[in-house]
């Protein structure tokens, strides 16, 4: 099970389609895996997590501090992750394709 502190789905081949969202200035903070496992593909939670071929957004400008794993990707294509402060953090970026 995986789920995020902010969680956009593109379920059902939506994804291409759901295109150009930014999410910016914003802070995520204490956002811990408290589940059995500790690796990013067993139970956790991520701060930020874009499923499901999520394409196209803007992810800038954000704050993340003491977090498991800051931002997962989820697949997608064109996803610009930048500008963004990571504080005593686990995984900062993880990438998968499916």
């Amino acid at each position: 099970m995986l789920s995020g502190g902010f969680y956009s789905s593109g379920q059902h081949g939506s994804a291409f389609t759901n295109r150009g969202n930014t999410l910016r200035g914003n802070s995520f903070s204490r956002i811990l895996n408290t589940a059995a496992g500790t690796g990013v593909q067993q139970a956790s939670v991520q701060a930020l997590y874009l499923d499901d071929q999520m394409s196209a957004w803007s992810v800038t400008d954000n704050h993340f501090t003491d977090c498991h794993v800051c931002s997962f990707i989820g697949g997608g294509r064109r996803n610009v992750v930048a500008n963004n402060r990571f504080v005593r953090c686990g995984t900062v970026q993880y990438f998968n394709n499916q």
